[in-house]
């Protein structure tokens, strides 16, 4: 997957369009939330994380070690790890 992926998306020449604020809907979120980056991501993509860590109520936030813009696909062991912690599917105590 990660040697067809050709980043198309990031090459297109079109304007791009205006984001809506969103900080006031965040800040509504009361549910627990996991916020993840790999370690080694953009320093952008890290600040955004923090400041939607900020504004959310219950929040998580983790650097992926070995891991840059695509966690998932860069160490989807420790992703996966890090998605059954927060789910407590490490320890299925209440699953049967």
């Amino acid at each position: 997957m990660i040697k067809d992926f050709t980043g198309r998306p990031w090459l297109d020449e079109l304007p791009s369009k205006p984001i809506s604020e969103a900080d006031e809907l965040l800040a509504r979120i009361r549910i627990p939330t996991l916020i993840y980056n790999g370690a080694a991501d953009h320093g952008d993509f890290l600040a955004a994380a923090g400041h939607i860590n900020d504004l959310l109520g219950d929040a998580r936030m983790v650097a992926v070690p070995d891991a840059g813009g695509f966690p998932a696909w860069e160490n989807p062991a420790a992703v996966n790890r890090l998605a059954a912690d927060f789910l407590s599917l490490s320890n299925p105590t209440s699953i049967d």
